[in-house]
């Protein structure tokens, strides 16, 4: 009974939409959200079965509880973070670096994504942008030596200002997440910073703690 239900609901699912067109970053997102799309499926699926389990366990004062409990929180805990702002391009471009960040044992967080549906400035600095800030942070919080790499993600609005701001893991070595990719890979500080002034935007570097860095870009609201 429980095989013909979950295939009545497999076929119920409506078809993948067609691939849009696009380069590998809008490519890499768009497989990043029919992935976490599945991944909510099957977890929603299976909750039913965990709620009566659980219940059955509760009222038997069975000691297995507390790890049954504890395996869900697990479960839940691997479903992959999506950013969904405002702004389509902006989701494509993180998603997609979120999603390689966590192939990669990155452990991500989004702390808000509050996002514009658009900016004063043309896509193609909108990707320099972020392309660089990501994958700076991802190849620095990839370095070898930390022992808990992560990537934090805030994106919000202030005024006539949206402001992005990412936060990763590095070494002990002095070197920040640009900086650390710059001289792996010539992606410098100079590129974001003057890309974003020559819109009318801010760029801030934070480097007090030397197992983190963070950088923080204000862009103009269109």
């Amino acid at each position: 009974m429980e095989q013909q239900k979950t295939r009545r609901e497999t076929d119920q699912r409506p078809a993948k939409p067609p691939l849009p067109v696009g380069d590998e970053v809008l490519r890499a997102a768009y497989e990043s959200l029919l992935r976490h799309n599945e991944e909510v499926r099957m977890l929603r699926h299976d909750m039913k079965k965990h709620f009566y389990a659980l219940r059955r366990l509760a009222e038997g004062g069975d000691p297995r509880l507390i790890r049954y409990l504890d395996d869900l929180i697990g479960e839940e805990a691997s479903i992959r973070p999506v950013v969904q702002s405002g702004g389509v391009l902006l989701n494509a471009l993180l998603n997609g670096c979120l999603s390689r960040a966590m192939d990669r044992g990155i452990a991500v967080r989004i702390l808000r994504d509050q996002a514009p549906a658009a900016l004063s400035l043309p896509d193609q600095d909108l990707c320099s942008v972020v392309m660089n800030i990501m994958d700076n942070a991802v190849e620095a919080a990839s370095m070898p030596g930390i022992d808990a790499p992560f990537i934090h993600l805030e994106l919000f609005t202030k005024g006539a200002f949206f402001f992005l701001s990412v936060e990763n893991a590095r070494t002990d070595g002095g070197y920040s997440g640009a900086e650390s990719s710059e001289r792996h890979q010539g992606l410098g500080l100079s590129i974001i910073n003057q890309t974003v002034e020559r819109n009318g935007g801010l760029l801030r570097l934070y480097r007090e703690d030397p197992d983190r860095f963070r950088v923080r870009v204000a862009l103009p609201i269109l």
